[in-house]
């Protein structure tokens, strides 16, 4: 597990600033799609 531990940590390093984004483009759309859907 330490070895696995070890290698992500460059790794984690992109997906979390991407996720961030994401979870913003998520929730954006999803305020969208409940607005055309009022309309």
């Amino acid at each position: 597990m330490d070895a696995f531990v070890s290698q992500p940590t460059a790794h984690c390093h992109a997906p979390q600033p991407d996720r961030v984004p994401a979870i913003k483009l998520k929730e954006e759309i999803k305020t969208r799609a409940a607005t055309t859907e009022e309309q």
